[in-house]
């Protein structure tokens, strides 16, 4: 008995798109909870991270969308279904949790921390700009 190609499709989906949004809800939903068990003020959510789930999403749909068919063709027993969901879940949120990473620390950010090499160019511009200052000399005599 042959898998149908379309309910492969929508087991990649929904896997993917399951595996993107508890990756990109799950650390939010913490913070929420240790925010109210401490009562400060709720997090904010920020949505530059929606942006980053619905790219990971995707990626993780087309690449299991363009392996698992062929992939599936070869096994002549039943294609272990759940193998299929639990794969393109992780595939989304190691994705989802990838692109994270890359957005906040990437060179456009400018929340992201410094790293060694843009705190060495920033001591070496302030360097360059303190010592093309000409010194300033002192009229008063020395004593």
């Amino acid at each position: 008995m042959a898998l149908d190609t379309n309910v492969l499709y929508a087991i990649i989906i929904g896997g993917s798109i399951l595996g993107g949004i508890g990756r990109q809800m799950l650390p939010y939903i913490r913070k929420l909870a240790i925010a109210e068990q401490s009562d400060q003020p709720p997090v904010v959510y920020k949505h530059r991270y929606t942006f980053t789930t619905v790219f990971a999403v995707i990626v993780a749909g087309v690449v299991g969308m363009t392996l698992f068919p062929q992939l599936l063709a070869t096994l002549p027993v039943n294609p272990p279904i759940v193998s299929v969901f639990i794969t393109s879940f992780l595939m989304a949120w190691g994705s989802t949790d990838l692109f994270n990473n890359v957005s906040a620390t990437g060179a456009g950010n400018p929340t992201a921390p410094a790293t060694a090499t843009t705190a060495a160019k920033t001591t070496s511009s302030t360097a360059t700009a303190t010592s093309t200052k000409p010194k300033e000399t002192s009229t008063q005599p020395q004593q």
